[in-house]
């Protein structure tokens, strides 16, 4: 019982993190769009489409290189941390490169 009380409050606070995330990204976007009369619906529509679109693929990279470095005995938490925080597509190609072996 207590176990998944704890999966919970582990899951409610990884989806906080998400939306804070894709918060963080989209808010600077659609300011910067919605300064111009004409089309800052669209621009600012555009632009949370687009960070969503990244956000998306920046997390299901950072669950991949998770099971990935787990799967090669590697510190999985670290790794995938290092793929969130880090410029994500520069780090995703780092990790390719130095992962260990199988």
């Amino acid at each position: 019982m207590m176990l998944a009380s704890r999966n919970s409050n582990k899951n409610l606070r990884y989806l906080l993190l998400c939306a804070l995330t894709l918060l963080l990204i989209a808010l600077p976007m659609g300011f910067a769009f919605a300064q111009d009369d004409e089309g800052s619906a669209a621009g600012a529509g555009l632009s949370l489409v687009c960070a969503g679109i990244i956000f998306i693929a920046a997390l299901a990279s950072a669950f991949w290189v998770y099971r990935d470095a787990s799967d090669r005995g590697s510190n999985g938490c670290l790794w995938a941390l290092f793929v969130w925080f880090i410029f994500w597509p520069i780090s995703l190609i780092i990790y390719i490169f130095l992962r260990p072996k199988r």
